[in-house]
């Protein structure tokens, strides 16, 4: 369905699925919508990265692929950054890769 959504001219860049499926943690799904050109920092209408949106859902993987994509491991919005987010849900797997990759602990 996604597929021929996206083959009929479906924005991929609006409302931010890729945000949606990076909280519910589809892997298949994020890696097929980057590939489709999705913009990796893209916020949605909150103001909320992929990045941020991934660390919420507690996916390590999800949150490496998108660091290794050129996701900012900085950004923020006015509630948080992707280490803020990983921080308060508990994830320290998460926190140690993100400031492994430079994110600002300040």
């Amino acid at each position: 369905m996604i597929k021929y959504l996206l083959e009929c001219g479906a924005d991929i860049n609006k409302e931010s699925p890729l945000c949606t499926v990076c909280l519910k943690g589809n892997e298949s799904l994020v890696k097929y919508f980057i590939e489709q050109g999705a913009d990796i920092n893209r916020i949605n209408r909150y103001g909320e990265t992929p990045l941020i949106k991934s660390c919420e859902s507690g996916n390590i993987h999800i949150v490496k692929y998108l660091v290794e994509k050129g996701a900012n491991v900085n950004d923020e919005n006015i509630f948080n950054t992707p280490l803020t987010m990983a921080c308060s849900i508990g994830q320290e797997d998460i926190v140690n890769y993100l400031i492994e990759q430079g994110a600002d602990v300040n």
